[in-house]
């Protein structure tokens, strides 16, 4: 009679793994997903910047300084940052 009890407490030990090792797989899954959307937004947002620099005229910085260039440039993908964010 005890050897059956323990049997069954056994059985039901071993379930409640199962079920937790599926829920716990579930939501890696789920995490998994957002997380792969979220990356694939990030790199998405990404070239639509770089597409947006490759609009950038580079003829005018022949003529300027090193600093003046990157404030230039800078300047540029700000206007381009606050564009996108208005947009969000």
């Amino acid at each position: 009679m005890v050897y059956h009890q323990l049997s069954i407490s056994k059985k039901l030990e071993n379930i409640t793994q199962y079920f937790h090792s599926l829920i716990f797989l579930l939501l890696l899954t789920l995490c998994n997903g957002y997380l792969k959307r979220r990356l694939n937004e990030k790199i998405f947002s990404f070239n639509k910047k770089i597409l947006h620099c490759r609009r950038f005229d580079f003829s005018e910085l022949s003529s300027k300084g090193g600093q003046e260039k990157q404030k230039i440039f800078f300047s540029f993908l700000k206007k381009i940052w606050a564009r996108d964010i208005k947009k969000m």
